[in-house]
């Protein structure tokens, strides 16, 4: 059985707002976030984060900055018994990223292609033997020719940390699993994403998991622009969204 997991975005959402934050210096954690994201480690979930890094694709700091920011992030989280478990980051830019950085993705949110690389990461082997074999011959040599021989990511300290690396072909066919096996299905109706914008709900919502929007960050802002369905709650602060989530799933409990 696949873990429960809780994908959160990270500036605005865990930590204030700062244009292109790549310095520990300038990293501020917000109110409400560590006690809220220790509920959600206590309550069994995994915390894994999803962000988009487009300083990297305009050349503010490199993804060694980055990795190393969010390894930091993670050992702060860490004191107050906060653990996440991975991160996922895109540095691209369509319009104003130089050189490899520079172009469209199915990593950089509103697109889910994060969402997949972390699910790819922790499907049992069987699974991701079958999500192989539903491709066509040529897919997959080029799936198994893309895909690092362990289950990907990269090691920073004690964060796995990994961009998207799953050909668009096995994209499309996890997408197709997610919508037609029972057992994925129910895995995603246990899981949430966490943000302060518009653009992270839509994610969620593609990957079928259910988003949750905060009022911190651009939040507040963002709420007053949305439209019905833009998202499935909007909460004051993390740790009001971490009690929702456990009331939600103690209502199901119940119900199940």
């Amino acid at each position: 059985r696949m873990e429960s997991v809780v994908f959160l975005d990270r500036d605005g959402t865990i930590n204030e707002e700062v244009n292109y934050l790549h310095r520990r210096e300038d990293l501020r954690i917000l109110p409400a976030v560590t006690e809220g994201l220790r509920l959600l480690s206590e309550a069994g979930f995994l915390l894994i984060l999803i962000t988009n890094q487009a300083g990297i694709g305009r050349g503010y700091y490199s993804v060694r900055d980055c990795i190393e920011l969010n390894d930091f992030l993670a050992a702060e989280l860490q004191k107050g018994g906060a653990r996440l478990s991975a991160g996922y980051y895109c540095p691209n830019h369509p319009t104003h990223g130089i050189g490899e950085w520079k172009r469209a993705c199915l990593c950089r949110k509103p697109e889910a292609g994060l969402f997949y690389q972390a699910e790819w990461e922790m499907l049992s082997e069987k699974l991701r033997e079958d999500c192989l074999f539903g491709l066509s011959e040529r897919e997959r040599e080029e799936a198994e020719r893309e895909l690092p021989p362990d289950k990907g990511g990269g090691e920073s300290g004690s964060l796995l940390q990994s961009g998207l690396r799953l050909p668009e072909a096995l994209l499309s066919e996890l997408k197709k699993r997610n919508e037609t096996l029972s057992e994925l299905r129910s895995w995603l109706s246990h899981c949430y994403m966490i943000g302060d914008k518009r653009i992270d709900m839509e994610a969620g919502h593609r990957f079928g998991v259910c988003s949750i929007l905060l009022s911190t960050g651009y939040g507040a802002e963002e709420e007053k622009k949305a439209k019905p369905g833009d998202y499935d709650y909007f909460s004051k602060d993390m740790k009001e969204a971490a009690e929702w989530i456990l009331k939600r799933e103690r209502r199901d409990s119940l119900r199940s």
